[in-house]
């Protein structure tokens, strides 16, 4: 599983303790690591740019911020469980769910003082208009909603056979024969996989999982 799917179910179970949209949640974790890739969430766990202060415990301080920042970043143990923590316990951002839209829970999420930059709001927006242009949640959404269950191949039948045949352009009937392995064969050409006819993961993948996001 990506980094992208994984953290934006990380984001679905967040929302679902904090109130804050799913979209903004997971807009501000791709901001705040440089989309999972930053020195700061791979050393101390910290998923969206949380500042140390000298009421958290020691051990809790992480690495130095910029020196244009100054001070250090927390260190968790869990970053998500951080991230909610951080947010549960900071009266100033319990208005953000309030909020309806992406755009107004950006906008509160900047107003509350969540970072230095004065167009962090429109930083956000930016890149969450970027994923929605992008068609991101879409396709998360399609993954989410086609797991992987298992092998398909020649004698097959049901319901995820007829997702394949959709998606291969043969007749939907349930039925895995001759022209549906034939018509996965030239998928499985097409794409730079084992050409075996056998609908296995990798497949399955790049049916429904085409730009490997």
């Amino acid at each position: 599983m990506s980094n992208t799917v994984k953290y934006f179910q990380l984001a679905q179970e967040v929302s679902k303790r904090i109130g804050w949209l799913t979209e903004v949640i997971y807009t501000q974790w791709q901001v705040e690591t440089a989309h999972f890739t930053s020195n700061n969430f791979k050393k101390n766990n910290n998923i969206a740019g949380q500042t140390w202060y000298s009421g958290l415990p020691i051990s809790m301080r992480g690495t130095a911020r910029p020196k244009s920042e100054g001070g250090y970043y927390i260190k968790y143990d869990d970053p998500v469980q951080g991230y909610v923590d951080f947010i549960l316990s900071n009266p100033r951002y319990s208005k953000v769910k309030t909020f309806k839209t992406a755009d107004e829970q950006f906008k509160a999420i900047a107003d509350a003082g969540w970072a230095a930059d004065p167009n962090y709001a429109d930083l956000l927006i930016s890149v969450n208009n970027a994923n929605i242009k992008n068609g991101l949640y879409k396709k998360i959404m399609q993954i989410e909603s086609n797991p992987y269950k298992g092998i398909l191949k020649k004698g097959s039948r049901g319901v995820r056979v007829k997702k394949v045949q959709e998606k291969i352009g043969v007749k939907v009937d349930g039925i895995f024969g001759i022209l549906t392995e034939k018509a996965v064969k030239e998928f499985q050409s097409k794409n730079g996989l084992v050409v075996d006819g056998i609908v296995g993961v990798k497949t399955w993948s790049k049916l429904f999982n085409p730009s490997n996001i």
